[in-house]
């Protein structure tokens, strides 16, 4: 691919509810429409990735103090950007915080980041909860790297 630029992937906009997610938390009901519940996105990796990077760390404080150490969030986002399916931008991002990006929570940090951003990027995801778990506990110990193989989990192919 000599001369190819790489582009990153930006989902369609749409209104953005990232302004309650911050007050309320991201968890809180209400933050996604009926058109989210049907596959619509909120918000993207490229557009939202300031946004993004600071719900990761609020997640992670939940856990834990919120202290990156081997990677900031930003440097993961902008990487995971730079693929063109949304499942690899996730995969991506999962696998990276699963490495221990923060002090300590880093599973439960991923898990909880996976949810946002399958909900945050409208991509359908049939896996049970307990299936997720099961990836991110793949990824950490090693049985899972490649980000196409854990594209192919999450979006069931």
């Amino acid at each position: 691919m000599a001369g190819s630029a790489l582009r990153p992937y930006v989902m369609p906009k749409k209104e953005s509810c990232t302004g309650r997610r911050r007050e309320e938390g991201y968890r809180k009901e209400g933050c996604y429409g009926a058109d989210d519940a049907a596959g619509g996105a909120n918000r993207n990796i490229v557009d939202n990735m300031d946004e993004i990077a600071e719900d990761i760390i609020d997640i992670n404080r939940q856990y834990s103090n919120g202290v990156e150490m081997n990677n900031s969030i930003e440097n993961i986002l902008n990487s995971a950007s730079y693929y063109d399916d949304p499942y690899k931008q996730v995969g991506a991002i999962v696998r990276s915080i699963t490495d221990h990006t923060f002090m300590n929570g880093n599973k439960r940090t991923a898990f909880d980041t996976l949810n946002m951003l399958l909900d945050d990027l409208g991509l359908n995801n049939t896996l049970t909860d307990s299936q997720k778990w099961n990836l991110i506990y793949d990824i950490a110990e090693g049985r899972i790297d490649d980000i196409a193989e854990i594209a192919k989990i999450l979006s069931g192919n």
